[in-house]
């Protein structure tokens, strides 16, 4: 058997093997109640670097160059002064797809725009507040103090 005949072979058996697959999606919804202090956080700063990463993306030259392996990228504060944020919780593989789904819109955007449909542009993430979640020690710390300068 030659080599393209043993590829062809191969090629067939996997197409039946996933003729008998079937493709799930399961969504899960996170307790937070039985979450430490520590996942929560680490939970709320994943989305806050999707959406750091995701704007300094836009803010490039040349998107489809962009080097996914990078963990420094700069950031606009609200007055509009850059500012140096490495990237320590999000993984690999996010920062792959959160780039691949920029390169199709903007794929798609063109082809609608070829066709004479009007179209705009990506927009910039709006950045909510990152809030520290405190323990209940630290709380309980904080109520304190707030009651003895409340006096």
């Amino acid at each position: 058997m030659t080599k393209s005949e043993t590829i062809k072979q191969s090629l067939k058996q996997t197409f039946q093997k996933r003729l008998n697959q079937d493709c799930k999606v399961f969504e899960l919804k996170i307790d937070i109640s039985h979450l430490s202090i520590k996942r929560l956080n680490d939970i709320k700063l994943l989305f806050t670097e999707s959406k750091w990463l995701y704007n300094h993306l836009l803010n490039q030259e040349n998107i489809f160059s962009f080097n996914t392996k990078t963990n420094q990228i700069q950031i606009l504060d609200k007055d509009k002064n850059k500012i140096d944020k490495n990237l320590t919780i999000i993984g690999s593989q996010i920062k792959q797809s959160i780039h691949s789904r920029m390169m199709d819109s903007i794929k798609a955007l063109s082809q609608l725009k070829k066709h004479g449909y009007k179209v705009g542009k990506l927009k910039f993430k709006v950045l909510m507040e990152y809030k520290h979640y405190k323990s209940p020690m630290e709380r309980m710390t904080s109520a304190a103090l707030a009651a003895s300068h409340s006096r």
